[in-house]
């Protein structure tokens, strides 16, 4: 998002834990490429937060 990196990391963590949840609310093996992008893409979102200080 590029707004600065403490607001990417707070993103970063928020979006990260409604994946967590998500996952871990799964019963079916099936269900889970529908729950694993928000994990997936806050992890993005913290490894992609440090860049923005550049």
């Amino acid at each position: 998002m590029c707004w600065s990196a403490t607001a990417d990391l707070v993103a970063g963590t928020v979006v990260a834990a409604v994946g967590v949840v998500c996952v871990a609310h799964v019963r079916r093996v099936r269900d889970l490429p529908i729950a694993a992008p928000p994990l997936l893409l806050g992890a993005h979102q913290l490894v992609a937060a440090p860049s923005a200080t550049a």
